[in-house]
C-alpha cells in the first residue's frame, strides 16, 4: 500500500461512495418518510403566515419542537443543522407538554400526544405555534396540518377551522393542493 490517495482522487471518490451506499443501505422506510416530512415541513413554511402576536417572530431563531419522537427529533436535528427557514437559524428542541408549545413556532407531536391533544390545539391556537402530525385522526382533533399517506404517496391535510382559529394564513397555493379538513 506505497500508494496514498490524495484527497480527489478517484479511487477514494469511489470507495467514498460504495462506503455512503453500504451505510444507507439498511435505512429503514421510515427514516426515508421522516426525510420526506422534514422537507415537506420547511416547504409548507413558505405559504404559512404567522400571527402578529408571535413574539417568537422576532426572533433570529425559528424553533421547532418535536414531542416523544425520537426518530424524527433527529432526523430534523439532522437535516436543519446548516438550513434555515423564513431567513433564521433553525433550532430543533423536545417537547414534554403543551405548556412548552410558547417556544415554539412549529411544534410535531407523535401518537402519544393522543391524551393531551385537545390542549396541545388549546395551547397552540393560543401561542402562534403550528402544530403538525403524522397521526390518523389528529387532523380532525383540531392539529393544523396532519400527514398521511395514500397510494403510497406522503400527503397532508389541513385543518381550515384549527388554522383560522389560531391566526394563521395559508397561502390558497397550499390550500388547493391539500385535502382540507372543515
Amino acid at each position: 500500500m506505497g500508494k496514498n490517495l490524495n484527497r480527489y482522487s478517484p479511487a477514494r471518490m469511489v470507495f467514498i461512495a460504495i462506503l455512503l451506499l453500504v451505510l444507507t443501505r439498511p435505512l429503514s422506510a421510515q427514516y426515508n418518510e421522516n426525510v420526506i416530512k422534514a422537507a415537506y415541513i420547511e416547504r409548507i413554511t413558505r405559504f404559512v403566515e404567522w400571527p402578529v402576536h408571535d413574539s417568537l417572530l422576532l426572533s433570529d431563531k425559528f424553533v421547532i419542537g418535536v414531542n416523544e419522537e425520537s426518530d424524527f427529533y433527529y432526523t430534523l436535528t439532522e437535516i436543519f443543522k446548516e438550513k434555515m427557514i423564513k431567513d433564521r437559524r433553525v433550532i430543533i428542541i423536545p417537547i414534554k407538554g403543551p405548556e412548552q408549545l410558547t417556544n415554539c413556532n412549529i411544534c410535531y407531536l407523535s401518537e402519544n400526544s393522543k391524551p393531551l391533544i385537545r390542549n396541545f390545539v388549546s395551547a397552540a391556537n393560543s401561542s402562534g405555534t403550528l402544530l403538525i402530525s403524522g397521526t390518523t385522526g389528529f387532523g380532525k382533533a383540531g392539529v393544523h396540518i396532519n400527514f398521511y399517506l395514500e397510494d403510497e404517496k406522503l400527503k397532508f391535510e389541513i385543518n381550515e377551522k384549527s388554522v383560522g382559529l389560531a391566526g394563521f394564513k395559508v397561502s390558497y397555493l397550499l390550500m388547493q393542493n391539500t385535502r382540507i379538513i372543515k
